[in-house]
């Protein structure tokens, strides 16, 4: 019930279901790719959780993590629900790799409405290049500040272009890095005459980017809101801990 709850949301969620869909796009039917929420929740039972549980579980190190509850006790229920676990096979896992594509969907429900995704392959998280792809995702437009009519700061120019010329268009940029691959794109909401062509000036302002074209006080921008958020991020991390020790 919970999972049929979850594909429902995120089927009537455009935003988050396109991202989904651009997933399965850039990576196809594997790993990154693969749906995030089971398409059909009812064929899983307990029987298939069990199945998967006996392979997936391996013998070695297990993290168990306890908030509002003494050591004593935590130990005593990890004990109780774990200590017969027997290790498994282990499930075969390969490095997802970048495939991209594309692909166009008609949706009447969306009353004139359009939503796009333009991504490109990407730094996984454990790169070095995963500090230089975040630079990257700030000079097309901060996930802080996004890139439409409503903001005032931009980066590299494209937020106030895309309001200048497109009033209707609003959205932001995003850099999804996983442990063997990542994603780097911008997300768009737009009426669906202005769609065309906000996505072309999507493409000329990164076609721009990557032949070098960048202004150094925009370049200069990014690295210090990088730094901002991942400071800000320490600090919450910080913080979230502190209570739990507490």
């Amino acid at each position: 019930e919970a999972l049929s709850l979850e594909v429902a949301e995120l089927e009537s969620n455009a935003s988050l279901s396109l991202l989904e869909r651009a997933h399965a796009v850039a990576f196809r039917d594997q790993g990154l790719g693969l749906p995030l929420v089971a398409p059909n929740p009812s064929a899983l039972g307990a029987g298939a959780a069990r199945d998967f549980l006996s392979k997936a579980v391996k013998q070695g190190p297990v993290v168990i993590t306890g908030l509002n509850i003494s050591h004593d006790e935590l130990v005593a229920l990890a004990t109780k629900s774990f200590g017969n676990v027997t290790a498994g096979s282990g499930v075969a896992r390969k490095a997802t790799q970048y495939v991209g594509g594309f692909v166009r969907l008609h949706d009447a429900s969306l009353e004139g409405q359009a939503y796009a995704v333009v991504a490109f392959d990407a730094a996984p998280k454990n790169s070095p290049q995963y500090v230089e792809y975040g630079v990257i995702q700030r000079l097309l437009g901060s996930a802080y500040t996004g890139f439409s009519a409503r903001h005032s700061i931009s980066f590299n120019g494209l937020a106030k272009s895309l309001s200048t010329q497109f009033p209707s268009v609003s959205g932001s940029a995003f850099y999804n890095a996983y442990s063997d691959a990542g994603l780097l794109g911008l997300s768009l909401q737009a009426s669906a005459a202005d769609a065309g062509a906000a996505i072309a000036s999507v493409r000329s302002a990164v076609e721009k980017l990557a032949a070098g074209k960048v202004d150094e006080a925009a370049l200069k921008r990014a690295k210090l809101a990088l730094k901002r958020e991942v400071a800000e991020s320490r600090e919450v991390s910080s913080s979230v801990a502190a209570r739990i020790a507490s």
